[in-house]
């Protein structure tokens, strides 16, 4: 084994690759005053190639950092496709000028404090696109909603659904058109049976009435819903769409007029936003339609009937009460009557706890069970849900009973998420950020289906609370700024 170098044979061997000599062997060898220069010289452009050397490789080092290793940086992984930082900068930009022109075209539409108030959320989106390039701060909902596109992406596919560069390309179009121009054949909606058909028809007249006595205490015209019963069809696209002024579009003046709209949308995001008309499609374009494409395809091959029970139920605190009111109720007592002096389920109690129909996902699964167990008459042992003790009576049931509108989207919605949920358990889905859809919050209290009889207007007790109405349209807040969470 060689024995450690010790600093003063450390130093001869640097003396000796330097040409150097040995201070302390003057009296063997006496140098000159030129051969000291001489060392002198070379030490010092030793010296200094050495600092400029660590200054390239540092130099180096932070390019490649920037500019290779910073926007090729994974942030999620969904089956086989990767969501580097670069994708999620050309994304989150995109999404940032998107919300600014909707807040632009919301503040045309008001005066006044509303006016500047959204001029300046619009303002504020501007001004964080600007600063999206670069950064190392992620926003997790815009990360979400990155996977959750890739989620649409695979299931569409699974679907055989058309997401050809063509059909992305007229789907393009198509955001940029004037409106009232269809440039997409939509998916139609399936026809409606003819119970659906036949309450359609009654809405429809009953708006009609609605309307025509309102127009005649305002002493106004207002024009008359159809109310023929029938399927309410999406266009095809048609060659004479009229813009806002009434005027006709034909389809070509449309097509040159989403081109139009689509090249100054370019002119005014792609270049801050780092991306091309191919990146455009494959981030949110594609997607886009994806999005559009799956819900239609489900909703086309979906039941419009169910089984369904039409019930009542008293809701209580605790199982001892419970039972006092299911053996009053079995031995005779009016059911209407205890449920309004006894139910803690304010959207009920003052209609007898009278729940209307309903299918067995609109209400818990304890609840459904003993509902859907009973006859027409009977009423069932007390059952505990997260809500309290409930005490049910079926009125009715029917095995196959048209849906509601509302029951009808409420199972596009549910059809859909499970559709979305088998497609992402399929897939294997990684990232260091929160990238689950956001969870519906537990209702605090017992939620009957949103079309339960509610008490007439002079009775002071609160209407039932809806149950996820799908399509609702959200309470605008003001920008929510994305949350920095660190660098590497």
């Amino acid at each position: 084994m060689s024995s450690p170098i010790g600093p003063a044979s450390l130093w001869r061997r640097i003396r000796d690759i330097l040409g150097i000599e040995d201070p302390g062997q003057d009296s063997l060898h006496r140098t000159s005053r030129r051969e000291r220069e001489q060392q002198n010289t070379r030490m010092l452009v030793a010296t200094l190639a050495i600092v400029a050397g660590i200054a390239v490789v540092s130099l180096a080092g932070g390019l490649i950092y920037e500019n290779v290793i910073k926007p090729n940086t994974v942030l999620a992984r969904v089956g086989d496709e990767e969501i580097t930082r670069e994708e999620y900068w050309k994304y989150y930009t995109i999404q940032l000028y998107e919300q600014a022109d909707e807040y632009e075209a919301f503040a045309d539409q008001v005066e006044g404090t509303q006016r500047t108030q959204f001029l300046s959320f619009a303002a504020s989106f501007r001004a964080q696109a600007e600063d999206v390039w670069g950064t190392t701060d992620v926003s997790e909902p815009t990360i979400s909603q990155m996977v959750e596109d890739q989620v649409y992406l695979q299931a569409a596919e699974n679907l055989n659904l058309d997401l050809s560069d063509q059909a992305v390309d007229t789907f393009t179009l198509q955001q940029f058109a004037p409106d009232g121009a269809e440039l997409v054949t939509p998916y139609p909606e399936p026809t409606m049976i003819p119970q659906r058909a036949a309450w359609a028809t009654e809405t429809a007249a009953a708006q009609a009435t609605q309307q025509a006595e309102l127009a005649a205490e305002m002493g106004t015209p207002v024009a008359t819903p159809l109310a023929d019963g029938t399927s309410a069809q999406i266009a095809s696209p048609v060659a004479d769409a009229p813009d806002a002024t009434g005027t006709p579009i034909d389809r070509d003046t449309a097509i040159t007029e989403a081109n139009q709209a689509f090249t100054a949308f370019q002119d005014e995001v792609f270049d801050h936003a780092n991306i091309s008309v191919s990146d455009y499609n494959t981030l949110v374009a594609r997607p886009q339609l994806a999005r559009e494409l799956v819900p239609s395809d489900v909703a086309s091959d979906l039941p419009q009937s169910a089984p369904q029970v039409h019930a009542r139920h008293i809701l209580v605190g605790t199982e001892d009460l419970a039972r006092e009111l299911y053996d009053r109720a079995t031995s005779g007592a009016d059911f209407d009557q205890l449920a309004r002096t006894n139910s803690i389920d304010q959207a009920t109690a003052a209609t007898g706890g009278d729940l209307g129909w309903f299918t067995d996902d609109q209400m818990v699964e304890p609840f459904s069970e003993v509902a859907f167990s009973l006859e027409p008459g009977q009423i069932g042992e007390p059952v505990q849900t997260q809500f309290g003790w409930h005490v049910i009576q079926v009125e009715d049931r029917n095995d196959d009973r048209a849906l509601t509108d509302l029951q009808y989207q409420q199972a596009q919605q549910a059809a859909l998420q499970a559709l979305l949920e088998d497609t992402r358990n399929a897939m294997d889905i990684s990232s260091d950020y929160d990238t689950e859809p956001t969870p519906s919050p537990t209702p605090s209290q017992f939620n009957p289906p949103s079309d339960a009889p509610t008490p007439a207007p002079s009775t002071p007790v609160p209407a039932a609370t809806p149950v996820g109405t799908p399509g609702a349209t959200p309470i605008v807040e003001g920008p929510v700024l994305a949350t920095p969470e660190g660098g590497e």
